[in-house]
């Protein structure tokens, strides 16, 4: 079953530590993690934390999961007013160290004109 369809049917949100449990799980349908990721970055926790630099700077992980943990740890860092870390932001792969490029996540993405 999937992830969302797990959840859709409970009364209650899930907690971040399951969502940290299905992002991690590689057996979890990519869609699935890549939501998760992104759902991801309305939390300042540091466990939270720990599993988006995990996957990160996981280099057999898949670039569009990585992309998106790479913009939820943007998001949770900006938002703590959090520097980036040179090294911790030198070890991940680089779709999602191009969040960290010159601070600037618009300009990553292109959203700029």
């Amino acid at each position: 079953m999937k992830w969302i369809q797990k959840i859709s049917s409970r009364q209650t949100e899930p907690t971040p530590e399951e969502m940290v449990k299905y992002l991690l799980d590689k057996t979890v349908e990519y869609g699935d993690r890549d939501d998760i990721a992104m759902y991801l970055a309305q939390y300042d926790l540091p466990e939270v934390e720990a599993a988006l630099i995990q996957v990160a700077t996981g280099h057999a992980e898949d670039k569009g999961i990585i992309d998106s943990v790479g913009e939820s740890l943007w998001e949770i860092w900006q938002r703590q007013s959090k520097d980036s870390h040179a090294d911790v932001v030198e070890k991940r792969h680089p779709s999602a160290k191009k969040f960290f490029n010159n601070n600037n996540a618009y300009q990553s993405l292109n959203l700029t004109g």
